[in-house]
């Protein structure tokens, strides 16, 4: 992990510490979140956002659920696309 000391330009001026951020949400919601970074090492990417997307319903503002949901939904959408343009390349 890259640190910055304090005062360099990249540096985050208002760092938060995790165990503290994850005090506000539901235990409930994190041991799903804990469930689908499991699920995303076993190289499971529909069962970790299932378990991404049910965080959110629990806990709407825990940013992490957002952060890796939104890139698998990406993923997902650009393998799609990359299907489809395969399948209309070869019948056009």
């Amino acid at each position: 992990m890259v640190r910055f000391e304090p005062g360099h330009p990249v540096a985050n001026p208002y760092p938060v510490d995790s165990a503290d951020y994850n005090k506000r949400f539901p235990k409930k919601a994190l041991k799903e979140y804990k469930r689908g970074v499991h699920a995303e090492r076993k190289v499971e990417r529909d069962e970790a956002l299932a378990y991404y997307l049910s965080v959110l319903k629990m806990a709407p503002d825990y940013y992490p659920a957002h952060n890796t949901s939104g890139f698998y939904i990406k993923a997902s959408l650009n393998r799609r696309r990359n299907s489809f343009r395969k399948c209309s390349a070869r019948s056009g």
